[in-house]
C-alpha cells in the first residue's frame, strides 16, 4: 500500500458492510465490493492490530456488521418460532450450543493401545497344525501335504 491510495474509502466500507449484515460471505462481499480476498484480510489483519486508524474503523465496523447480521437472523427465527415453527428453534439450538444439541457427522473414537510383545516357544510340527487347521476352517477341505520339518526346532513370536 505504500506509494499509492489504498482503496479503502467511506463508500467502500459502507458496501462491505451492507454485503455482510445481507449474510455474504467475506469472498463473496469482496467479489462484490471490487476487492480482492487478500486485501480485504490485510486490512482486517491491520485494524485488528491496531496499526492505522482508518483500519480499525474498517474492522470495527465490520465487526459491527457481522454482528448486526447475526442478531436480524436470529430475530427472523424467534419471530419463526413464535408463529409456530419449531425449525427456527432447534436451529438456533445446533448451532448456539452445538456441543450439546449439534449435529454429529462423525464418531468421536478415541482409544488407547499398548504394545504386547509375547516370546512364545511353539515347535514347528504344531506350527503346521494351527495352520493346516486354521486354513481348514477358512476355505474348507483343503488337501494339504504336511510338511515334514525337525520337530526338535522352534520357533519365537
Amino acid at each position: 500500500m505504500a506509494g499509492r491510495k489504498s482503496k479503502l474509502t467511506e463508500e467502500l466500507t459502507q458496501v462491505v458492510c451492507e454485503n455482510i449484515e445481507l449474510g455474504l460471505s467475506y469472498n463473496l462481499t469482496c467479489q462484490a465490493a471490487g476487492v480482492s480476498f487478500q486485501v480485504f484480510n490485510e486490512w482486517m489483519k491491520a485494524g485488528a492490530a491496531g496499526k492505522d486508524k482508518r483500519f480499525c474503523d474498517f474492522y470495527d465496523k465490520v465487526r459491527a456488521s457481522e454482528a448486526t447480521c447475526a442478531k436480524k437472523c436470529l430475530e427472523r427465527i424467534r419471530a419463526a418460532a413464535e408463529r409456530g415453527s419449531l425449525a427456527g428453534d432447534m436451529w438456533l439450538l445446533e448451532r448456539r450450543y452445538a456441543a450439546d444439541y449439534g449435529r454429529k457427522n462423525y464418531l468421536d473414537m478415541r482409544a488407547q493401545t499398548e504394545a504386547l510383545n509375547y516370546n512364545v516357544d511353539i515347535p514347528a510340527n504344531e506350527i503346521e497344525k494351527r495352520r493346516s487347521s486354521i486354513l481348514k476352517g477358512i476355505l474348507g477341505e483343503l488337501e494339504t501335504e504336511p510338511i515334514e520339518e525337525d520337530s526338535s526346532e522352534s520357533f519365537h513370536l
